[in-house]
């Protein structure tokens, strides 16, 4: 669902923040990072910073800071395909040609 992809979108950010910050002060040059989401919606909804409809106005407030993040250049959230979610091959049973496709895009193949 959007709201449960808004909230893993929400703290995958707040980590992702945290682990460049560290690296800058270790002496890396981090460019902005990329977050990539495969929900359309979890996407309009974290760049509008808002509830957008009756749907989802009962989302907690806290998950939509995401979008201070983007407007403070942080971040850059981006659509991906699902059966490009490099992630989904620890999280979802994947099998054949997805799962050699998946694994090589994890490798760095």
């Amino acid at each position: 669902s959007t709201e449960a992809e808004l909230i893993a979108l929400h703290e995958g950010t707040k980590t992702t923040i945290w682990m460049t910050s560290l690296l800058r002060k270790l002496g890396a040059h981090i460019d902005i990072p990329i977050i990539y989401q495969d929900n359309e919606s979890t996407i309009q909804l974290s760049k509008l910073g808002r509830p957008a409809s009756n749907a989802s106005k009962h989302i907690n407030m806290r998950y939509f800071t995401v979008n201070s993040y983007i407007n403070d250049n942080q971040v850059k959230i981006m659509h991906q395909g699902t059966k490009d979610m490099i992630g989904d091959i620890l999280t979802k049973p994947i099998c054949g040609a997805q799962f050699l496709k998946l694994r090589k895009m994890l490798l760095n193949m």
